[in-house]
């Protein structure tokens, strides 16, 4: 069982990366968003199912299969990923705790979350993409080539590829940031 702080740190971990690496509504599956953010599969898999009733992702079947946004990342503010996290847990059941907790635990406890929600409403989903590609963190996105810029890249020789470096375009009004030169490993395990 997780508390609430750590199911909104969860929930906060999925959407980021679901809007982080899924690239051209490709959906991103729970083994890479597990294996991307160190945490269990199983644990993460109701905060998705949680996410995906309330509206905020789309699950996708298949093979292929896995999660993306179900609306655009500026339009999810953090503040309805709280909520999610916080009405959607095991612990939001109201329990009888006595008279003490009711009377002066459980008011300032509510007024604690109203001081959250406020201040997750001032930021978007977007607003956490921006804070991470502004800290030079790259996409991992499968070897699909959405772009006529990748496909480029790919016809390029092993040769060539290793002095090539593909920017992708930012949106207007946001700086671009150049991405850390990385190895290209080849399906031999060698590198290029």
């Amino acid at each position: 069982m997780h508390s609430i702080r750590e199911r909104t740190a969860i929930a906060l971990v999925i959407m980021l990366d679901v809007a982080f690496h899924g690239a051209m509504e490709r959906p991103v599956s729970t083994i890479e968003i597990a294996g991307r953010s160190s945490l269990a599969r199983r644990g993460l898999e109701p905060i998705l199912q949680s996410l995906a009733r309330a509206g905020l992702l789309q699950g996708v079947r298949g093979p292929h299969g896995g999660y993306r946004l179900a609306m655009p990342a500026r339009e999810i503010l953090l503040a309805d990923i709280f909520r999610i996290a916080m009405h959607d847990s095991p612990h939001a059941v109201d329990r009888r705790q006595g008279a003490l907790f009711n009377t002066v635990i459980r008011p300032f406890l509510d007024q604690m979350d109203g001081l959250l929600v406020h201040e997750y409403s001032k930021l978007t989903l977007q607003d956490f993409v921006r804070q991470a590609e502004m800290r030079a963190l790259t996409a991992r996105r499968r070897a699909t080539f959405p772009s006529p810029g990748l496909k480029a890249y790919a016809a390029l020789s092993p040769a060539l590829r290793r002095g090539v470096q593909i920017h992708p375009a930012s949106p207007p009004g946001t700086k671009s940031y150049p991405a850390p030169a990385r190895t290209v490993r080849t399906g031999a395990g060698g590198t290029a």
